[in-house]
């Protein structure tokens, strides 16, 4: 929480500074204002990876969010997608930068939260085979749990089906 109040307050110092953003780990609350942005860097990317970058934030506050890839030479030359909330890229290199604007798109239910900053979770994740790690988790434990109720559920269905079949049988 201090971490997170230092680094909402150095950026409230100095407006251009770039934070850092590590794979697979997501920053907390972050806050933008209308128009504003902010810059992170991503280091230690494998070249020839497919990479995710996601904003997450509540609806409270209606708000776009424009996220921007580039490699440190062509600082954000490289990709500009507007109004997406998640990108995906190929790294061509090991170290880019993630600049996120915020745009205000409505007015919220109640006009004094105009002046509110937007808050947002932002993520980088390495995605194999079109997935993230804690989506294969996901995928993996489907599985396994699907496994198992065909290897214990069904029997237990059949035997039961059996023995009220054979019930039934010696009624009639």
């Amino acid at each position: 929480m201090l971490f997170q109040y230092l680094v909402s307050f150095s950026a409230f110092i100095c407006g251009n500074c770039i934070f850092p953003l590590t794979v697979d780990e997501t920053l907390y609350n972050q806050s933008l204002k209308d128009k504003e942005a902010i810059q992170y860097i991503v280091k230690d990317l494998q070249v020839g990876a497919r990479y995710e970058v996601r904003v997450s934030y509540p609806s409270v506050i209606p708000t776009d969010f424009v996220i921007d890839v580039g490699i440190v030479e062509d600082a954000f030359l490289s990709r500009a997608l507007l109004n997406v909330e998640q990108m995906h890229f190929i790294a061509q290199e090991n170290v880019y930068f993630v600049k996120v604007t915020a745009y205000r798109t409505g007015v919220p239910l109640r006009l004094e939260r105009l002046s509110d900053p937007a808050k947002f979770n932002i993520i980088v994740n390495r995605l194999y085979l079109g997935c993230s790690i804690a989506t294969w988790k996901i995928i993996v434990f489907g599985l396994i749990l699907n496994g198992l109720a065909v290897m214990y559920l069904v029997p237990f269905i059949i035997n039961v089906l059996q023995v009220y079949a054979e019930k039934t049988e010696h009624i009639y």
